[in-house]
């Protein structure tokens, strides 16, 4: 039975008074349901708005953040399809910034796009014919300087210190989506939307020349990886890759551990649905797999991937129904959804779910065999949050613990426009709980939580409105663009 928790009720009892009073939910101050908690990070420090798009990664490194973003127009080029130049395209899908004076600089990177010349020798930009959207970008963890971005023009490119690599890109059938890195020793792996994994050395001086390619789907069904995890501990030579259908109304998925030294399938998962998203514990003991069914249902599965078997899982739960409220009802109904990010706390004990409608779920993995419920429910939401029409949700969790003040909890980013931060030791019901660590112009792309230990930001936040906020802990003066 799900519980009906105090948001959940006063956010019933705010759609009810903007019905019968028709106002606008921005003008309903008193119906606050989070209020805002005052911070010990400064304001903006810096924002600007180069993106071509909405913001779809954010990573860090001491001193440079890098930003990939979407662009209308930037999506995959189908040779059967005559398609005009979008008047709306436009470059900064890639970028990066540089913390080197106390302004920062930030720096267009042309490297998922079509070139009309080449820079003149005066020095001038580019002119781009095309600018793609840039999927993912991800950082070498053994070479801070080596940068690795996909994007829809169907490459993989890596960069040095935010210079392209002309020996160093590598174009793929299908679109390319998610890139990770291997820790140990950077090897490289990339989704595709043909239902395939490749894998690249990239701890070399040598061109990126063929990959390992690593089937996830079948050839004969039209399918796409759409999530991959390396393991950590005992399961970090172990890549784990999840697929799901390109025809909306097939269901199904293929679930994968790979050798990728060996250039081999170890084993397979039982979970026949589609995937949405998945996570290795830190001891790399267990997998969390997240999937959705063809009749609504959303399961979590826990398989023990310290004995190579993924036929019987730990534990399986099925998921919370996700719920949509409509600003011209006090209803909530029921709707299609899914997990967007999976997480373990740093002691892998607790377990995040951050769901497409908003809402975080909070598990303890010790006993979802026992009680299927949520430990802890929070919600993205108060009077200014955009109640009806398409949302991404939550976008990311990740999990805290001592960073800038605060306990173990987790930062998370959702349709409300806020980056919060959820103490899980406090109980759902505490409607100060939710401290809002930044509200940009739009809802949430993306974020970044960095250690500022390390050189890195404490937060810097990306929306849907393409531009990038940076926060930090030293009171500074803002530039914008």
């Amino acid at each position: 039975m799900r519980k009906d928790f105090i948001w959940a009720t006063a956010r019933r009892l705010a759609q009810t008074q903007r019905k019968h009073k028709n106002l606008p939910a921005r003008k309903q101050n008193h119906l606050r349901v989070n209020p805002v908690v005052a911070l010990e990070l400064s304001p903006v420090t810096a924002s600007f708005c180069l993106a071509g798009g909405a913001i779809n990664k954010i990573i860090q490194n001491p001193g440079c953040i890098a930003i990939s973003s979407a662009s209308s127009g930037g999506q995959p080029h189908d040779p059967e399809v005559t398609v005009q130049q979008d008047p709306y395209n436009r470059g900064g899908t890639l970028q990066i910034w540089k913390d080197d004076n106390s302004k920062g600089q930030s720096m267009i990177l042309h490297g998922h796009c079509i070139i009309e010349s080449p820079r003149s020798s005066e020095g001038l930009e580019r002119t781009c014919v095309k600018c793609y959207t840039v999927n993912d970008i991800s950082f070498d963890p053994n070479q801070s300087h080596l940068m690795a971005s996909t994007g829809n023009n169907g490459s993989v490119q890596l960069w040095q210190d935010g210079e392209k690599l002309d020996n160093a890109c590598y174009k793929y059938p299908r679109a390319p989506h998610d890139v990770a890195h291997r820790e140990k020793d950077s090897l490289m792996a990339v989704t595709c939307m043909n239902g395939c994994v490749y894998v690249h050395p990239t701890l070399t001086n040598h061109p990126l020349g063929d990959p390992m390619e690593l089937r996830v789907a079948p050839p004969e069904v039209q399918h796409s990886v759409g999530a991959i995890v390396w393991g950590q501990g005992a399961s970090a030579d172990t890549l784990f890759a999840s697929s799901e259908a390109q025809i909306m109304t097939d269901y199904s998925g293929y679930h994968v551990a790979f050798d990728p030294d060996q250039g081999r399938r170890v084993y397979g998962f039982s979970a026949e649905e589609s995937g949405d998203a998945m996570a290795s514990d830190p001891d790399g003991a267990r997998l969390a797999l997240c999937t959705a069914a063809r009749d609504g249902t959303n399961f979590l599965r826990l398989y023990d991937i310290r004995r190579k078997d993924g036929q019987r899982p730990l534990q399986t739960i099925q998921l919370d129904t996700f719920f949509i409220g409509q600003d011209s009802s006090a209803q909530l109904e029921p709707r299609e959804g899914e997990v967007r990010a999976v997480s373990f706390s740093p002691d892998g004990l607790l377990l995040a779910v951050s769901r497409s409608d908003d809402e975080l779920h909070i598990y303890d993995s010790r006993f979802m065999g026992r009680d299927r419920e949520p430990m802890r429910r929070f919600l993205h939401w108060e009077e200014d949050c955009c109640l009806g029409g398409d949302r991404w949700g939550i976008v990311d969790a990740v999990w805290v613990d001592g960073w800038c003040g605060r306990g173990l909890g987790v930062v998370t980013g959702g349709s409300d426009g806020c980056v919060r931060f959820w103490d899980v030791r406090r109980s759902a019901d505490d409607i100060s709980n939710g401290e809002v660590l930044a509200r940009p112009d739009s809802d949430i792309g993306h974020f970044s939580v960095g250690d500022p230990y390390s050189g890195e930001k404490p937060l810097v936040v990306g929306d849907n409105g393409g531009r990038v906020y940076v926060y930090d802990h030293a009171t500074a003066g803002s530039s914008t663009c």
